[in-house]
């Protein structure tokens, strides 16, 4: 993923990743936590490869090729300049420091300023760092419809996939059958979460072998377990009569004050006003210091919300940022899963600890579990429900902390409100169709991305696309520039009317050509994003240290508007039914943000904006990838 995955993380003129300045600090993430002892899971880890630095002068050359398509030809002469004077000059001393702290890394050199990178962003987590997945159908109507029933089908699953990280008994991570990727995510993926501090967050690590999850219903929080003392699962009827129980005490609690003053709202707002808060309710009472602890040390938090929707589209806004005015049912601290009243569902991940890749196989090894199991009765679970005894993790807040809290509900009902998302299930064709072109598929949807963005917003933009580097060690996210000159030209081309369609089509596939070499870069570790955004944050530490020391002039204006992601989009997979569809915040304030599957029979996706753009886009992009495919139809007829 975007990794969410993604490069800019908010919408701050797409600047926020320039501004921060993250302090290397590798002790986080460096070393297996002391409860794994490298059994058969960590086959590979030891063999895998470091992330590379590529070669400055590399680098700069790929650079000056991805600014190009950008701006205008005098603004890159103009910029051609800089980078010269920035490669002869601060460009090589800045480079040795990124290969001294290489050297000094326990497993890759970005490591640090990534995880630090995160936990400095001071915005909400909600739409602008937390992307979500949408859980397929289930095979049973019965289960596929109740809220409770596949809640509770899925926990134990998600249970079950927890002792295989604890027990080192998950099969080793493989891109094919001889490309081994790196499983370390793995290990802060369950019993984790993110510890609001002012000006940095702290990443925590509890165990995978927690024994409970944590469950809000309806703004309360309860503790569930799902391990016994002795190491056994809770049956999962067991599972399920406890959220039943939940369902039916949290609904007759609404109308009090835990419920009208919901403590997780506070997750969604700025991350130094949670930090004090919460520090406050700690200290307001030993119960509610007890309660964070069964929290935060959770296996994952199911969050069981009180809404129907009428459709896909405002399933995936309950997955962007909740349903309008139940914000309050979140934890955006943890990993969440969320179920609503009809049974569908999803994932919100917290991208600290992991990218889309990582959940995506959760999701894909729980849900085949899931439906392989028997299905429940559930007027016998809710019958069971009724003597079933539930762990209620009560707040009791302040007079002080409540205005917090509605201060914190306004914050995020004004952000909801400059947010917009579309989704479209494109059930036309897919990837099977597209490869009778000999293009790659994910060439193919870039290719109609870029003509939808250039018939939505008027123009080409800046654009963002993720890329796993997951064979390296510990290796996250590189970037694909998928707006290449070559690129460029075939969409001005395609929306033009002096091309003939033969003309046409040799554009395009000199286009995608180009993209397999950029994508293929990126994987290799060449590309141009990772090293530069290095370099720049290298330069924010000397400039705190050394009042003489001056941000190159390289960093411009003209490096911000290309990496700004006007357009950031990110690919999941596919080939899965148990995954629907995927999404996440646009990270600028004028651009689009776009998550799509590429299926072998739909390419399925999802946009968002904050200018009322995200409907618009996503029909383009309908229209683009039928127009795009009728294009390389004629040339196969002709």
């Amino acid at each position: 993923v975007h990794s969410l995955t993604m490069f800019g993380l908010t919408r701050r003129l797409a600047r926020r990743e320039a501004t921060t300045v993250p302090r290397v600090c590798q002790r986080s993430f460096q070393a297996t936590p002391s409860f794994f002892s490298k059994g058969p899971m960590w086959k590979y880890e030891d063999s895998l490869p470091r992330f590379p630095i590529p070669a400055l002068n590399d680098t700069l050359d790929r650079f000056l090729n991805v600014v190009k398509p950008v701006v205008s030809a005098e603004e890159h002469a103009e910029y051609a300049k800089k980078v010269e004077a920035f490669r002869n000059n601060e460009g090589p001393w800045l480079h040795k420091k990124l290969e001294e702290l290489e050297k000094d890394s326990a497993n890759n050199w970005i490591e640090g300023f990534w995880t630090s990178m995160y936990l400095k962003i001071r915005e909400s987590q909600t739409i602008y760092v937390s992307p979500f997945l949408l859980l397929g159908d289930d095979p049973s109507p019965v289960r596929n419809e109740s809220q409770i029933l596949k809640a509770a089908s899925f926990t134990a699953a998600g249970a079950r996939f927890a002792r295989k990280i604890v027990n080192e008994e998950l099969a080793p991570e493989m891109a094919g059958p001889t490309t081994p990727l790196t499983v370390f995510q793995y290990t802060q993926l369950l019993g984790v979460h993110r510890e609001p501090q002012v000006g940095r967050d702290q990443w925590v690590v509890h165990g995978a072998d927690a024994k409970h999850v944590a469950v809000v219903c309806e703004n309360q929080f309860f503790e569930v377990k799902v391990v016994n003392d002795d190491g056994s699962f809770v049956p999962e009827q067991e599972i399920a009569a406890q959220f039943a129980a939940i369902k039916t005490f949290a609904k007759n609690n609404r109308g009090t004050s835990e419920n009208l003053f919901p403590v997780g709202i506070l997750s969604a707002g700025n991350r130094d006003v949670w930090a004090t808060a919460k520090k406050q309710l700690r200290e307001v009472s030993e119960a509610n210091k007890k309660a964070f602890e069964s929290i935060d040390s959770a296996l994952f938090v199911v969050c069981l919300d009180n809404v129907t929707p009428k459709d896909i589209g405002e399933l995936c806004q309950i997955g962007l940022h909740g349903t309008p005015g139940q914000q309050g049912n979140r934890y955006y601290d943890k990993h969440m899963f969320f179920f609503t009243e009809n049974g569908s569902g999803g994932c919100i991940l917290e991208h600290t600890s992991v990218d889309g890749v990582t959940m995506y196989r959760m999701l894909r090894e729980t849900f085949t579990d899931m439906i392989s199991t028997p299905v429940l009765n559930e007027e016998e679970i809710f019958q069971a429900a009724t003597s079933t005894k539930i762990n209620h993790l009560a707040f009791t807040t302040t007079p002080k902390l409540r205005s917090t809290i509605v201060e914190a509900e306004g914050g995020v009902r004004e952000l909801i409100s400059s947010t917009d998302l579309a989704a479209f299930e494109f059930n036309d064709f897919g990837k099977a169709k597209i490869k009778n072109y000999k293009v790659s598929p994910d060439a193919f949807f870039q290719a109609a991305l870029h003509i939808a963005t250039k018939r939505t917003l008027g123009s080409l933009v800046s654009t963002y696309e993720s890329s796993s580097i997951a064979h390296f060690k510990h290796g996250r996210t590189e970037t694909i520039r998928s707006l290449t000159s070559e690129m460029k030209e075939f969409v001005l081309a395609f929306e033009g009317t002096s091309a003939s369609p033969q003309e046409k089509v040799e554009l395009f596939k000199k286009a995608a050509a180009k993209h397999a070499e950029v994508a293929k870069n990126s994987k290799l570790g060449n590309g141009s994003d990772r090293h530069l955004q290095g370099l720049y944050w290298t330069s924010q530490q000397l400039k705190e240290r050394l009042h003489d020391w001056e941000i190159p002039s390289f960093f411009d204006s003209t490096y911000f508007e290309t990496m700004s992601n006007r357009l950031s989009t990110s690919n999941v997979g596919g080939g899965f039914a148990g995954v629907r569809l995927f999404g996440f915040g646009a990270v600028h304030g004028e651009g689009l943000g776009v998550g799509y599957m590429i299926n072998d029979d739909s390419l399925p996706g999802t946009v968002s904006s904050y200018t009322g753009k995200s409907k618009e886009m996503a029909d383009n992009v309908v229209a683009a990838l039928r127009e795009l495919s009728e294009l390389c139809e004629s040339a196969k007829s002709s």
